[in-house]
Parts: structure tokens; sequence; C-alpha cells
């Protein structure tokens, strides 16, 4: 295994463990990102300081920016299908092009669009 590869599952598995404090209610969806950017914004610092060992530090940067929106996409799209019966379709929260922009929007802001 090479630097990168080190670094980006360890990364991987800090994001993994923020996700499970949202799952389990100590995290709101605004906290989770920021927190996600915070991890990924020190992880790209790191790697600019270090060039050694990885010499795209952009594409460390998108992949582990997708794989946290992939992780908290899937998370918030679970209850959706547990649930049609009693979701209200009015609901932007349930729209998932409405969820893309929604992350995004808290990435780049740092606050919810709501």
């Amino acid at each position: 295994m090479n630097c990168i590869d080190a670094i980006e599952g360890i990364i991987k598995r800090i994001i993994d463990h923020i996700l499970d404090d949202l799952v389990s209610d100590r995290l709101d969806d605004t906290e989770y990102i920021r927190n996600i950017k915070t991890v990924i914004i020190a992880t790209e610092s790191f790697i600019q300081e270090n060039k050694e060992g990885c010499h795209s530090p952009d594409v460390v940067t998108r992949i582990l920016y997708s794989y946290a929106k992939d992780m908290w996409m899937a998370h918030r799209v679970l209850p959706q299908s547990k649930n049609k019966p009693t979701i209200d379709k009015t609901d932007n929260l349930f729209d998932r092009e409405y969820l893309y922009y929604y992350y995004d929007y808290i990435y780049d802001r740092g606050v919810s669009p709501l």
C-alpha cells in the first residue's frame, strides 16, 4: 500500500465515524457536512505540504468529497425506501436533486439553504 492509499483509507474511516455520529443523532446535516469539509481541507493541506506522497491532491479531494456525499445521500435516501407510504412528496428533503443541491450549498456556505 502506498502512502496516498493509506491517507485515503484513514480519511474514509474518519468520514464513516462522522456519519455514525449523524446516524446516532449526535450531529445534524449542517454539522456533518461542515465536519467533512474540515477533514477534507486538512487532508488537502497535508498532501500539499508533503507532495512527495501524492502528485495530484485535487484528485484525492474529489474522491473524499464524493465518498462523503455518497455516504450522506445513502443515509438520507434510506428512510425514503423504508417509509414510502408515509413520505410527503412535497418535502424537498426527499427529492434527490434537491439533496445534491442542499449538500453542496452547506459545503460551500456552511449553512443550510432552508
